[in-house]
């Protein structure tokens, strides 16, 4: 069995609109920018944010479920190996190379 091993880089934001105080939003510089630019623009329709935080809502939803199969892999190959043994023995090694 092989295992998909991703390297995710993602530059953390935080937007700081008037009033409201920094919040750590988690989104990429052009999504910052898009929200950050639709305030110089106050009649224009906001539809196009409300997409923007839809997915990036969605986003966030996968990335929580692949955390919970992650969070569960890393608990069984804990219990796998819960005790002083050798290398060749070792649990966690042996669930690795499964």
């Amino acid at each position: 069995m092989v295992r998909k091993v991703t390297l995710s880089v993602k530059i953390q934001a935080k937007v700081n609109f008037e009033g409201m105080g920094a919040k750590p939003l988690d989104m990429s510089i052009m999504e910052v920018k898009t929200l950050m630019g639709s305030r110089s623009r106050p009649d224009q329709s906001c539809s196009n944010i409300n997409t923007l935080i839809a997915k990036h809502l969605s986003d966030v939803i996968i990335r929580i479920e692949e955390l919970n199969v992650l969070k569960s892999s890393l608990e069984n190959m804990a219990s796998s190996c819960d005790q002083d043994k050798t290398i060749r023995d070792c649990g966690i090694l042996n669930y690795l190379h499964t």
